[in-house]
């Protein structure tokens, strides 16, 4: 296993994290393993900011079940939320304009609007005949057999705001529809589950966004993510210390970056794993 090099944390520490196979177990959703990660970072007060392909309303719906009060990304970095309470903070770092409020948030929208996404996502389904599905031609409970989710979340799950989750029956297709989306301004990514058609963004954007917040706020930060799927590694790029966890299978996604570091371990345990040597590295735990 490569280990990261022995370093001194520079002013605040930081963690990003994937959600599904990551925090969360990629079949049960479960969260059991990755709360002793969490508790850790919860006890030295370090931020975890989920950045995940998630909806809005699903990502509410874990931050209250997990008890996480930090800062979140949506639909692979198609939009920023920040808690009202912590948004005075935020707004002195960004950009004038930059902030709208919504649901108690102050939100930095970086994606396209779903009503374009859905557009664009007809002229697909008309161009190469019919041979993709996305969410919002899907009802709840197709959303649910996919998903493997009770329909309360499967419903959450199709509340999309900046991404469209497709599924695409010939993957010897998706170069042309890459080009397609490409020619009206939109990009389509991987997912752990689904294609992704999305605006100009994605998670290493957003992550940039708030990596530049908090600097500006705290001055040193040292920043680090955790995730398993090839739509991380935009984020991993822009973290200094990324860790990459096993698949449900056992085996790593294929990104090659010279600093990432393998957790040899699946989703959740692979979180607290990657935690657990994020703060023995910096001096912050000698549990490990």
């Amino acid at each position: 296993m490569k280990r990261e090099k022995k370093t001194h944390m520079q002013g605040r520490l930081i963690v990003f994290t994937d959600l599904d196979g990551t925090l969360l177990d990629y079949s049960t959703y479960s969260y059991e393993h990755s709360e002793e990660g969490m508790g850790l970072l919860r006890e030295r007060d370090i931020p975890l900011i989920f950045c995940t392909s998630k909806s809005y309303a699903e990502v509410v719906y874990f931050r209250e079940k997990t008890g996480n009060t930090s800062p979140f990304i949506v639909e692979n970095g198609g939009a920023i939320y920040i808690p009202g309470g912590q948004a005075a903070l935020f707004r002195r770092a960004g950009r004038p304009g930059q902030f709208r409020n919504s649901g108690g948030y102050a939100v930095i929208q970086l994606g396209a609007d779903y009503a374009r996404l859905r557009q664009v996502f007809e002229q697909i389904k008309r161009e190469f005949h019919e041979r993709v599905i996305g969410f919002g031609d899907m009802d709840v409970r197709k959303v649910a057999s996919y998903l493997n989710l009770p329909p309360g979340l499967a419903g959450m799950a199709k509340e999309r705001r900046y991404d469209e989750p497709f599924i695409l029956e010939d993957p010897s297709l998706l170069d042309g529809i890459k080009q397609f989306a490409e020619r009206r301004g939109l990009r389509v990514y991987p997912g752990t589950r689904f294609y992704h058609l999305m605006g100009d963004t994605d998670k290493g954007i957003a992550v940039k966004v708030l990596v530049s917040a908090y600097r500006e706020m705290y001055g040193g930060l040292t920043s680090a993510a955790v995730g398993e799927g090839k739509n991380d590694e935009p984020m991993f790029r822009q973290v200094d210390v990324p860790y990459l966890v096993q698949r449900p299978d056992g085996k790593y996604v294929d990104i090659r970056m010279d600093n990432i570091v393998k957790i040899d371990k699946v989703g959740p345990e692979g979180f607290t794993s990657a935690v657990k040597r994020l703060l023995s590295t910096e001096g912050l735990y000698n549990g490990i």
